[in-house]
């Protein structure tokens, strides 16, 4: 997905008209840049006053208004490609009101892994833990991955995208 905006004017849309075009965020370094390339293509007007008419934005969140575009957004632009992607899957469970710092920070921090399964993630979390698989199955006793996973989802949740879960922290 693209991020990017429609941008009018007020003044246009006052006079019944939505005169705009689409803007890419990811031609711009930051929020300067593109508002000053949105004021340059609204030059017919004396004092334009720019209006985010619709958009399109890879993040869940109001990072983007009709009024405003948050000018950290260009952190999470920046950001390579797997953080990114990251990101993006954190802010659909996260607090929509983190500022664009916070969410980045608490994607990277919460993030306790990536797997094809939650019998998979309770197995590498039993390993961080100590757990002794040789020792259990000497004993033969099995675990329940799953009783184990519906534990463990007080403090984690886990968002699905692609055939793979992602796993964060809750808190």
């Amino acid at each position: 997905m693209s991020n990017r905006v429609y941008v009018g004017t007020y003044g246009k849309y006052n006079a019944g008209s939505i005169a705009g075009a689409w803007f890419d965020l990811e031609d711009y370094a930051d929020r300067e840049d593109f508002i000053a390339d949105c004021l340059k293509f609204h030059s017919d007007e004396s004092d334009p006053e720019l209006m985010f008419q619709d958009w399109e934005c890879e993040l869940s969140g109001d990072y983007i208004s009709e009024s405003y575009v948050d000018p950290d957004l260009w952190q999470f632009l920046d950001l390579e490609d797997y953080e990114r992607k990251l990101v993006v899957i954190y802010s659909e469970i996260a607090d929509i009101s983190l500022s664009m710092k916070e969410l980045i920070e608490q994607a990277n921090e919460r993030c306790a892994g990536v797997h094809d399964s939650h019998m998979h993630f309770v197995i590498e979390y039993l390993e961080n833990m100590g757990f002794d698989f040789d020792a259990l199955s000497a004993c033969c006793v099995a675990i329940d991955y799953e009783r184990t996973w519906r534990d463990l989802s007080a403090d984690y949740c886990c968002v699905r995208v692609n055939g793979r879960n992602y796993y964060f922290r809750s808190h």
